[in-house]
């Protein structure tokens, strides 16, 4: 079974041309712009709050799928070193930052005490 989904992916992969590449970019660029804010701020930073982690997680999630997609589209095209995932990505720390600096006053009592232990190594 599994030779045979790896023969029908390469026979996609073939008769695709750019849609592969584009999901490459589109499936990391998403994964980046919905998990690194949550969990690098979100496990270091004290001040980082639950609400904020879901702000950012979502921000990251509509930013790439709106920017990808116009982008995969010609609808927009980026300035040269510019990508839709690094847009995304910004918007989505900057989201985190926001939501969390707005909800601050709930962040202490929002951290377990062994994620607290850890964060204080």
């Amino acid at each position: 079974m599994t030779l045979l989904i790896a023969v029908a992916a390469a026979i996609i992969a073939q008769n695709s041309g750019t849609m592969v590449a584009f999901l490459g970019i589109f499936g990391w660029g998403l994964f980046a712009s919905t998990l690194v804010p949550a969990l690098a701020v979100g496990l270091n930073w004290e001040g980082a709050t639950r609400e904020g982690a879901i702000a950012s997680i979502a921000t990251g999630l509509v930013v790439t799928l709106a920017l990808e997609t116009a982008s995969y589209a010609k609808i927009f095209t980026f300035p040269s070193g510019v990508t839709a995932s690094a847009v995304a990505l910004v918007s989505s720390f900057l989201m985190f930052f926001l939501v969390s600096w707005l909800t601050r006053d709930s962040a202490p009592g929002q951290i377990d005490p062994d994620v607290k232990l850890i964060m204080e190594l």
